[in-house]
């Protein structure tokens, strides 16, 4: 069908993992894609980072309603704790609780591992306001087991999708008249590139540190996420003085 690589690439992974599945079925006896040529995926636009003014006008430009509540909890997410679009879909009222003390988030991160992370005051704030929006639209969120961000307009205990939350992501910088780099990509996963940016180049903390609370098994995953070590403004081209 002449494809192109990137859809071919995508195809082939996604088949990829259902062989398992159709194995254990008696279905299939092997990988039906070992052995494939594949074709080298073109080169993406690298994902973008939001300097921390912008971040402040996005996390400011949401309006009060019921609709806002649930964007800025979302967003307060991102760009305080740098969780996966998929990360935050999951999580159910028992993902949050308290430790020592401390207002405590709990993701199932890549490996299906459990990460918790304490909330930034500024989050704990954004959920409370949703929670209490999803209260007074008769959401049971004494439920453990109910999803902590529902979808609104189904009133149903399912979780938001993926298109979902990059609308509101989207619509978030939209609203607050952020101006994007030609040459980037901007998604949810912008706010994780931005946390790790924030903390390793601006804050100045530790990489093991950064690393722990994003949930990365390898330090080096952590640096590919920090976009400001490679910013434009800080080129060396800058320097030619003939």
């Amino acid at each position: 069908r002449r494809q192109a690589p990137n859809p071919i690439l995508k195809t082939l992974s996604g088949i990829s993992a259902l062989c398992p599945f159709l194995a254990d079925a008696g279905l299939l006896d092997r990988d039906i894609t070992y052995g494939v040529s594949r074709p080298e995926a073109e080169n993406q636009r690298e994902t973008g980072d939001l300097p921390e003014e912008d971040v402040r006008r996005v996390l400011g430009a949401a309006k009060k309603g019921y609709a806002s509540a649930s964007h800025r909890a979302i967003l307060s997410l991102l760009f305080h704790n740098g969780p996966r679009s998929r990360e935050i879909r999951e999580l159910r009222m028992k993902d949050l609780g308290t430790i020592r003390g401390i207002r405590v988030v709990r993701f199932r991160i890549k490996g299906d591992r459990i990460h918790e992370q304490p909330l930034h005051p500024i989050a704990i704030a954004a959920i409370e306001e949703h929670l209490e929006i999803l209260r007074s639209r008769g959401f049971p969120i004494d439920d453990p087991e109910h999803v902590l961000f529902p979808s609104l307009k189904t009133g149903r205990n399912q979780p938001m999708s993926d298109e979902a939350i990059r609308y509101i992501f989207k619509s978030a910088l939209k609203k607050a008249g952020i101006q994007l780099d030609s040459f980037r990509r901007y998604s949810p996963h912008s706010a994780r590139a931005t946390v790790t940016g924030h903390l390793l180049d601006t804050v100045g903390a530790r990489l093991e540190d950064v690393q722990e609370a994003l949930g990365h098994k390898n330090s080096r995953t952590t640096q590919g996420y920090n976009k400001r070590k490679k910013a434009v403004e800080k080129s060396v081209v800058f320097k030619v003085g003939y």
